[in-house]
């Protein structure tokens, strides 16, 4: 275990000179923003290849683009306060099976503090292009995404089978997230405040990336065989979660827009999740916690 204590000594280190809480905090306040740019990539809404998205007015797309980058927010939001801060409040009150329980805390504690500057990011950056753009809140239900955790949780009676697949959700959320930040963080086409925004969340996730890492290889030494396929399963489970195309949202939204054909711009696109980006993700996880043998199990 000494390899799992030397490993949060060096996270809890780092997130002291890294961390954007200790690096002047939340960005938004300071950005200015330029009415001229789109504030979201095109090519990362499910419809964008539709005829229907092409021919749609220009004002049109850009208000679509506009609420793209506050959904993208909300959910944010939602992964947050939903699928990580629950474990975390988890690993602080002692409920999963870990060795050095002062230095786990530890780099918990300032996970937390980073997913909290974040919320307010998110809100922040969301309502500054609202208001830029003089558009009301989207009008949505709720995403996919949390829908499918909370039917995964009921899934099991017993306690700590919920607590473990919760962790695999929590794990694969924040090393997955991070390759799609990337393209939003490094698009200069967009919203100067849309691209640092996404490029501070970015850097803490990199680095929470390693932080969850380090927890599930801390746990699973306790776990029976059954209980390590579970959480394998739950991190499966979250690809397919986070690549939905969210199309029940958009549609609310399209709605609310008077979006042209809407109803046939999303019958056209495809509803199949988007998981190759996550791919390599997920490999490197299970690789990094010796679990990459149940991936056949879980498969089967």
């Amino acid at each position: 275990m000494n390899h799992l204590s030397q490993t949060m000594d060096k996270l809890s280190n780092h997130w002291r000179k890294r961390a954007v809480v200790n690096n002047g905090g939340d960005p938004s306040f300071n950005i200015p923003l330029e009415a001229d740019k789109e504030d979201f990539l095109p090519e990362l809404l499910p419809f964008f290849n539709t005829p229907q998205w092409r021919a749609a007015p220009a004002q049109m797309k850009r208000d679509v683009l506009s609420y793209a980058w506050v959904l993208y927010n909300h959910k944010t939001v939602y992964v947050e306060s939903e699928l990580i801060t629950p474990v975390c409040e988890d690993l602080l009150k002692g409920r999963y099976p870990i060795s050095c329980a002062f230095k786990t805390q530890e780099i918990i504690a300032q996970a937390m503090v980073d997913e909290a500057v974040h919320t307010q990011m998110s809100i922040n950056a969301a309502n500054a292009i609202l208001t830029l753009r003089d558009l009301p809140s989207p009008e949505y239900h709720r995403f996919f995404m949390t829908s499918r955790r909370d039917h995964l949780l009921s899934q099991h009676a017993d306690a700590r089978a919920k607590r473990l697949v919760a962790l695999g959700i929590a794990c694969a959320s924040e090393t997955l997230v991070t390759d799609y930040l990337d393209k939003i963080a490094t698009a200069d086409t967009i919203q100067p405040l849309c691209r640092q925004v996404t490029a501070a969340h970015a850097n803490d996730e990199l680095a929470h990336s390693s932080v969850f890492t380090i927890i599930l290889e801390n746990v699973i030494h306790s776990l029976s065989e059954e209980e390590k396929e579970l959480v394998v399963r739950s991190i499966f489970e979250s690809v397919a979660m986070f690549a939905n195309k969210e199309l029940d949202v958009w549609r609310s939204v399209l709605k609310q827009l008077n979006f042209p054909d809407y109803e046939a711009m999303l019958a056209a696109s495809s509803d199949e999740p988007d998981t190759a980006v996550y791919v390599n993700g997920v490999s490197n996880l299970l690789e990094r916690t010796g679990l990459t043998s149940y991936r056949e199990a879980v498969a089967a």
